[in-house]
């Protein structure tokens, strides 16, 4: 036997939360938040292309270059930072609206300096020189 008391307190509840839902779904601004989601989603899928585009050309200038090129670098980071806000404005952690609707991102530059191989070459010298240091008679205990 049921309680019809608690029936009515459960259809009560039940009734309330069929109310909210309809009230959740009736309201503009959560499918106007879905549409800039979409057009979102949209933005990120081509921002990654972008990105790894940005990638290969900074590697292949690096390659023949021996150095980053530091406009791909500037604007790699504004392409980081935009989709930090993307993914942001996505995940419901900020209600601000990344490009295309604000303004791009401005880069964070970091003093970043690619190491090359001449870099490395007299780092091997250097460390060859102190073992020959350590090794000759005038460094011996």
């Amino acid at each position: 036997m049921s309680d019809k008391s608690s029936d009515k307190g459960y259809d009560k509840k039940s009734d309330h939360l069929a109310d909210d839902i309809v009230d959740n779904l009736s309201r503009p601004a959560h499918w106007i938040r879905i549409a800039y989601m979409i057009a979102l989603l949209v933005a990120i899928y081509i921002a990654s292309i972008v990105v790894a585009v940005v990638v290969l050309a900074q590697a292949l200038f690096t390659l023949l270059t021996g150095n980053a090129n530091p406009n791909l670098r500037s604007f790699g980071s504004s392409m980081g930072i935009y989709v930090k806000q993307i993914l942001d404005f996505l995940t419901y952690n900020t209600e601000e609206k990344p490009f295309p609707f604000a303004p791009f991102p401005e880069p964070q530059i970091n003093h970043y300096r690619a190491r090359d191989v001449d870099d490395d070459i007299q780092e091997v010298v250097d460390m060859e020189m102190d073992m020959r240091d350590a090794d000759s008679p005038d460094h011996r205990p």
